[in-house]
């Protein structure tokens, strides 16, 4: 009875097909149940070909299929969810908008869960999100305890020290018999015999009760001459531990290398070349995800077609299209992908700049002056950067259509070099690595920068750019540019008056003329001014 219905829906008397259709109506919830369960079926199909596919992706280090540039995964993917589309529309019994958008939402359920595969690192059975931060090196901050130890030196070898010292200890007197303080020991270090004589001597001139007023004038300017001699031996001493803990007086090593983080190892079994193509790979994804909305949305259409030349059409269907009828498709898998492509560009620029070519970049870069260790020869041709850049290059191009993620790797690179060159002139100092910069290096910077856009745009001998634009480029280098300009070039004295104004800000994204990169600048500095300054500020915070 069944087939002899669906038999005269399929007729060509108009009245048949509708006589039919209606008696088949009351059989639409049986209809909807065939069609839940082949929709739980996909789902269950999706997640297994989402597994095998990642599994195949991390035993075959996300190599690129020659001719799409892409790997296996993501075309295996986006396969099986055209095949399941065309299948669903091909099932012969009515399909309603809530089955469409339950088939759309898993698809953008397992194409965010592969976008999410994509952005992570298996390394020994754990999973680790690719962050860009998590690339860069971290330093110890050794400057409290270089602090904390020229105060106690300055307590010993100062007058105003000794006093502040000698009430405390009246406050807090140690029972008889305690073993010597390490207060007492460094005093005892850094107090020559010489001096010990001079005290002595001291000593007896008081005790003594005759003197003449030339007499006391000359103890008195022995006395400052002392003053003068402790204090230029405190300064020696500081610069020394400065050279040891790291700091503003740009101690020096042998190689910075050496004082650099240790790399982790899970970070160097990451492939370039398997990363670009995890780039490629979101990129195309979004392209397929466009496709596969413009196909349900066609495939609705002609379903909805059908259904009001049958007779079908629901009263709230009427009069509308198909595009505004499922509105916007795969919204929260598009946005995911657009995301994580950003981030994995992002990564990867980092991790060339900041992992890769650490040992250059961050360690000997600027070390210990601009002009000792500069720029201009890490931007050399067949250097470890162009080199490692041309493979990235070489992936991105060897199928047409990423030409442009090239573009933007490339414009991340050149900022991470920015913000790295930045960091080395104003930034923290990275740990016992001390780097100094004083107003006469502002040549050599100016310099690197022109060097710096002339890598990046690459002009041929007819004047033709093969890089990125200068445009780009000159507008990344301008804030670099101004604080060399505006902050390096200024003598100690004016930064610190400048610090002092109240008008400034305490920091500012948008504006170079801030405390903190003026602070960040005298902390480079080697003369006396700028180092007291800084010292006096941090006791302060």
């Amino acid at each position: 009875d069944l087939e002899e219905k669906i038999a005269n829906v399929l007729s060509d008397d108009m009245e048949e097909k509708r006589m039919a259709l209606l008696e088949l109506d009351s059989l639409s919830s049986m209809f909807e149940r065939c069609v839940d369960n082949w929709l739980d079926e996909q789902t269950n199909r999706f997640a297994e070909m989402l597994h095998n596919c990642i599994q195949l992706e991390r035993k075959n280090k996300w190599v690129a299929l020659e001719q799409s540039g892409v790997s296996a995964s993501v075309v295996d993917l986006f396969q099986m969810f055209h095949e399941s589309l065309s299948q669903l529309f091909s099932i012969g019994v009515p399909l309603s908008k809530d089955q469409i958008l339950s088939f759309v939402q898993q698809v953008d359920l397992f194409v965010m869960k592969y976008c999410n595969d994509v952005l992570t690192h298996h390394y020994k059975n754990k999973t680790f999100r690719m962050d860009p931060e998590a690339l860069i090196p971290k330093f110890t901050v050794r400057r409290d305890a270089l602090d904390k130890m020229a105060d106690k030196m300055e307590e010993y070898f100062t007058a105003e020290g000794r006093l502040a010292a000698k009430g405390r200890r009246e406050m807090n007197r140690a029972p008889k018999g305690e073993e010597v303080s390490m207060q007492q020991k460094m005093k005892k270090m850094f107090t020559t015999g010489k001096s010990n004589k001079q005290e002595g001597n001291k000593s007896d001139g008081n005790s003594q009760h005759a003197r003449s007023k030339s007499d006391e004038l000359d103890n008195k300017t022995s006395s400052h001459d002392k003053e003068d001699e402790v204090s230029d031996r405190f300064e020696k001493v500081e610069r020394k531990l400065e050279k040891l803990f790291g700091g503003g007086g740009g101690g020096h090593h042998a190689d910075p290398v050496e004082l650099l983080p240790h790399k982790e190892e899970r970070l160097q079994e990451q492939d370039l070349v398997g990363l670009c193509v995890r780039i490629k790979n979101l990129s195309w994804s979004k392209q397929q995800a466009i496709s596969l909305e413009q196909d349900v949305k066609y495939l609705w259409g002609k379903e909805r077609s059908r259904r009001q030349y049958l007779m079908l059409a629901t009263q709230d269907e009427d009069g509308r299209n198909a595009d505004d009828d499922l509105g916007d498709l795969l919204v929260n898998c598009q946005m995911a992908l657009h995301h994580g492509q950003k981030t994995l560009i992002e990564y990867v620029a980092t991790k060339i700049v900041f992992f890769d070519l650490r040992e250059d970049f961050v360690g000997r870069l600027y070390f210990p002056s601009p002009s000792s260790y500069r720029l201009l020869p890490l931007l050399a041709q067949d250097g470890q950067l162009d080199s490692m850049l041309t493979e990235m290059s070489a992936e991105m191009l060897a199928v047409d259509g990423f030409s442009d993620l090239l573009w933007e790797i490339l414009e991340k690179v050149c900022e991470n070099i920015i913000r790295l060159l930045e960091w080395c002139l104003v930034g923290e100092q990275m740990g016992s690595i001390a780097r100094h910069c004083d107003e006469k290096e502002t040549g050599t910077i100016a310099e690197d920068l022109v060097s710096l856009k002339n890598y990046f745009v690459q002009r041929d001998e007819e004047g033709n750019s093969n890089g990125l634009d200068e445009e780009v480029v000159t507008s990344k280098t301008a804030r670099l540019q101004l604080i060399t300009n505006r902050i390096l070039s200024e003598p100690s004295k004016s930064l610190i008056a400048l610090f002092q104004d109240p008008h400034l800000p305490d920091d500012d994204d948008k504006d170079i003329m801030n405390r903190r990169i003026i602070l960040g600048a005298l902390d480079h500095r080697t003369d006396k001014a700028a180092r007291d300054f800084v010292k006096e500020h941090r006791k302060k915070r």
